[in-house]
């Protein structure tokens, strides 16, 4: 242990310097005294015998040293010297040390708050214990040649991959489940989730109150539990911890609680309950989704080669899923969670990171002009003994200074501004897994000890960065000739200047790769906002609803529960006519009817039968003006017209199927059927959406469950099926079990279903009274057409929905047009985002550029002056000095140009009616950044032709 005695020794020395320094004096100044004493006493005077004891003794000054560097961590001591050095030099430049740190601030101020959201949504996107060794499970079937990717698991391939213990050490499961909460106060629509037993033990989470899930919970008879959320602990039970083995009604049915969860926890689902998952017997509509936790010793790789070998198994004993071909693929939960915010989080980490180069380019550029100004001190102190290698850290402890302040700086500009990007991202959708879940992640995380790591980090590697050239260049100044010309006009010389042009043309370059991300985005989002939805979302009101199967049981009672609703509607102060839908354009899918089960139908599916359900099809947020619908509508200026929807445009329900025409010949084999987007309406849905009916009629109210089926089609999936003929009284199989085949009655426009992106999409109507599936009918949107604020009619509609049941909460309550907002948001805010990174680079860039004018013509006053004495004309000298910077900015835009071409690349999959080598782009920011780079050389420019030649060479 002789290492920590000496290691203890010398930092007890470290602490108590000054005690040791004063110790060291006292005992060199009593072997002083001793022998000044002893020379006294053999006959010297005291004059004399001081002056021989300091002879016989030595250099006191250069013992003391010696002392000092036997204590050892003498460096510590010497970076506190430059430390103090450092701060007294920018004490006495305060205008040169406010403008680098505020420089320095802004880019590692835009840097922690892009980190912190990428620590969210990449680096820690999961809030349990050990998360990182947790994998999602999917099921992917190589024949669905239409809908490609993740499938959602079916019981028995669950119960197979728990039995699997010598691969995975634990797998649960959830599904997603909502349902209306009643008999405590105003009736509420929760999220929630159905969980198996063994997902909370998974996740390394138990209740904070009561018990979890057993797994005898999960039998269909003792399925009546509940494990609610904090969150609804707090708001709808005051906190009570007598709620476990309280019951709470569900859907019209009784569930007893068990336990509260912690807070903060509302996997998978921003869930406020859970309930058991019942498995099912077989793979019929299968939406259950599945997590595991790999055994220790199983590698990622064997792990994906078993379960390949293990779906191929499943296939041959599984006859029910009827997916040969099917194999499942094993991802990181962090990965999945991160979902399509993955790519525009590092495009923007790219982007602050090149403003942040910007800014270390100025502060250089800064550094290097106020190092000619201390030539003079750096070569005396080098004449006095400084080495270059003590020079250049005495110079690198001053950068380091400033990116240290500058970093205090940018991380608390990063606790203000990182609220702001989170508020943005919460508005993304709701949805299990993808931009959802990460916006989520993003809101409940903040500025945490990784940032505050990689801040100071940061901070001080930038300090390095843009202190190494100036004190490198400075550290080789000559000092003979640097002192012959002692306070005159100094200067680095050529060298600095080349220097200076190559930081020039590559902060422009840097500034110009932003600005072409920035521009192509804008563009996009302009190209996305042109975009005509195929209806008309002004003065348009939807809300939600879900009938529960209790008080619903059949057909004939949700279509008198229609009628009624639609009947008052029509009575509303100003509206007349009625429309019932089933799910809203422009929203999400996925959620299941109010028993938790999956919106499907029975044959409308893909090739194996499987019903194609919609989902995770996010919305976004961004007030965009958005165009209407177009073409003749039933609706005239000013009307109002009510209505249902399963199936609205931006909305949150959706089923997609295969169609099938009469007399149409089948299609080849292994050609994909042909698909559609399925939709129930009521009343007169088309007329209050602003939807245009193209040939034909719209439902009316003889369109009931005993008249004749028919259904409309979308214009664009009546040009592919009858591209010369009329459509009108064709008949078509929807694509639902024992559906039969329905007559079409009418052809209305195409409509943007769930983003204003998307292409050209298929779309079949059918009446509401007339849905081959009943529990289709249990989730249906209200949508009222109003000629004033449609926010404003809200109460009146809440009064009537009461009116017919009390007990019926409505959700999702929004104007139409703030569903098409919220489909833009994500691109939005990548722009918004992008382009105030690139407005900082742009200003960092034009001053930076500025600077270096004004000090080159600073340096350039006395040849100015003898140019302009032997006749130059302004005009000369102006156009002098401009075209000296014209040169930087040149090569810094082709550089920058190259370097836009191969890196807008990674922009791809953010664009959208742009490329990313887009020519007007380029061409715009090219000129724009020229523009700025003139108007920032034509400054100092004018101001050298104002130079007074006598005054000029007066001065040298």
């Amino acid at each position: 242990m002789t290492w920590l005695r000496e290691a203890l020794r010398r930092l007890a020395t470290l602490v108590h310097r000054g005690r040791f320094h004063r110790e060291l004096n006292e005992e060199i100044q009593n072997h002083l005294d001793l022998k000044t004493q002893s020379g006294i006493e053999s006959g010297l005077s005291p004059d004399q015998a001081r002056s021989a004891a300091r002879l016989e003794f030595g250099n006191s000054l250069l013992i003391h040293e010696q002392g000092r560097d036997a204590w050892g961590w003498l460096w510590i001591d010497r970076l506190g010297q430059d430390l103090r050095y450092a701060w007294r030099q920018l004490r006495r430049s305060p205008g040169f040390a406010l403008v680098a740190v505020l420089t320095i601030a802004l880019g590692i101020g835009a840097n922690a708050v892009i980190f912190s959201a990428v620590n969210a949504v990449i680096l820690n996107p999961l809030p349990f214990r050990d998360a990182h060794g947790i994998l999602t499970a999917w099921v992917s079937s190589s024949h669905d040649v239409v809908f490609a990717g993740p499938e959602a698991v079916c019981g028995p391939y669950y119960q197979e991959w728990q039995k699997q213990t010598q691969l995975f050490a634990e797998v649960g499961g959830f599904n997603e489940r909502t349902a209306n909460f009643t008999g405590r106060g105003t009736p509420e629509r929760l999220i929630g989730s159905e969980i198996t037993a063994s997902l909370f033990p998974l996740l390394r989470v138990s209740p904070a109150l009561g018990r979890a899930f057993a797994t005898d919970d999960q039998q269909p008879a003792k399925a009546s539990v509940v494990l609610i959320s904090d969150r609804l602990w707090r708001s709808r039970f005051a906190s009570d911890p007598g709620v476990i083995g309280q019951s709470i009604k569900l859907d019209d049915q009784f569930f007893t609680v068990t336990g509260v969860m912690p807070p903060g926890l509302e996997f998978p689902n921003d869930s406020d309950f859970w309930t058991p998952l019942v498995l099912a017997a077989d793979c019929n509509n299968a939406s259950m989704r599945v997590l595991v936790r790999l055994q220790p010793h199983v590698p990622m790789d064997r792990a994906r080669a078993a379960v390949g070998v293990l779906a191929a198994d499943l296939d041959r004993r599984n006859g029910n899923h009827g997916a040969a071909g099917t194999s499942t693929t094993l991802m990181p939960l962090g990965y999945e969670i991160g979902g399509d915010l993955r790519t525009p989080l590092l495009v923007l980490f790219g982007a602050v990171g090149l403003v942040l180069l910007i800014a270390c380019v100025n502060v250089a550029n800064l550094l290097m002009a106020r190092s000619a100004a201390r030539q003079r001190e750096i070569a005396i102190r080098s004449a006095l003994g400084a080495g270059r290698a003590r020079v250049i850290r005495q110079m690198l402890t001053e950068s380091v200074l400033l990116g240290v302040l500058g970093g205090a700086l940018g991380l608390l500009l990063a606790y203000g501004g990182y609220p702001l990007v989170a508020s943005a991202a919460s508005h993304l959708p709701h949805s299990f897994f993808g931009s959802a879940a990460a916006a989520a992640r993003m809101a409940s995380a903040g500025i945490d000890g990784r940032v505050l790591g990689f801040t100071v980090a940061l901070s001080l590697l930038t300090g390095v960065l843009f202190g190494l050239a100036p004190a490198w260049r400075i550290s080789r100044t000559d000092l003979a000739a640097t002192i012959k010309e002692g306070g005159g006009q100094s200067g680095l010389g050529a060298r600095q200047g080349r220097f200076q042009s190559l930081l020039v043309t590559g902060e422009i370059a840097l500034a110009l790769i932003v600005l072409v991300g920035a521009g192509l985005l804008i563009r996009s989002f302009l190209a996305l906002m042109k975009v005509d939805p195929g209806f008309d979302p002004a003065n348009v009101l939807t809300m939600n609803l879900s009938l529960p199967e209790s008080r619903y049981p059949t057909s004939a009672a949700m279509i008198a529960f229609e009628q009624q609703v639609l009947a008052r509607l029509s009575n509303l102060p100003g509206c007349s006519g009625g429309v019932l839908t089933a799910g809203r354009p422009m929203m999400r899918g996925g959620r299941g009817d109010t028993a938790g089960r999956p919106m499907v139908g029975g044959g409308g599916g893909d090739t194996a039968g499987r019903p194609m359900v919609g989902g995770d099809r996010g919305d976004t947020a961004g007030r965009p003006t958005v165009r209407g619908g177009g073409g003749d509508t039933a609706a005239t200026a000013g009307a109002c017209a009510a209505g249902v929807v399963f199936g609205l445009p931006f909305g949150e329900l959706d089923i997609q199927g295969d169609t099938q025409v009469e007399g149409a010949a089948p299609p080849p084999p292994g050609s994909p059927p042909l698909i559609s987007l399925k939709s129930l309406v009521g009343g007169d849905y088309f007329r209050a959406a602003g939807i245009p009916l193209r040939s034909g009629r719209a439902f009316d109210d003889h369109d009931t469950p005993t008249s004749p089926h028919v259904l409309m089609i979308s214009e664009s999936l009546a040009r592919r099926l009858w591209p010369q003929g009329d459509p009108i009284g064709k008949r078509v199989d929807p694509g639902f079990s024992d559906a039969g085949w329905y007559s079409v009655v009418g052809v209305a426009g195409d409509v943007k279903q769930f983003a204003l992106s998307d292409s050209e999409s298929f779309a079949i109507y059918l009446p509401y009274q007339q849905s081959p599936i009943p529990f289709l009918m249990r989730d249906m949107t209200v949508v009222l057409r109003t000629s004033s604020d449609p926010l404003s009619m809200i109460p009146a509609v809440r009064r009537v929905i009461e009116g017919v049941d009390p007990e019926l909460p409505l959700y999702e309550v929004a104007s139409m047009q703030e569903l098409v907002y919220r489909s833009v948001s994500e691109p939005r805010l990548n722009m918004a985002l992008l382009a105030a990174f690139a407005a900082l680079a742009l200003v960092l860039a034009a001053v930076g550029i500025y600077g270096v004018m004004s000090y080159s013509v600073t340096q350039r006053t006395r040849e100015i002056g003898v140019r302009m004495a032997l006749g130059a004309r302004r005009a000369d000298v102006l156009r002098s000095v401009v075209s000296q910077g014209a040169k930087r900015a040149a090569a810094g835009i082709a550089l920058g140009l190259i370097g836009a071409l191969f890196l807008t690349r990674f922009l791809t999959s953010l664009l959208f009616g742009v490329k990313p080598t887009d020519p007007v782009t380029l061409a715009a920011v090219a000129a724009l950044l020229a523009a700025i780079a003139l108007l920032a050389c034509y400054i100092p420019a004018r101001r050298a032709t104002r130079i007074d030649p006598l005054a000029a060479l007066r001065c040298e």
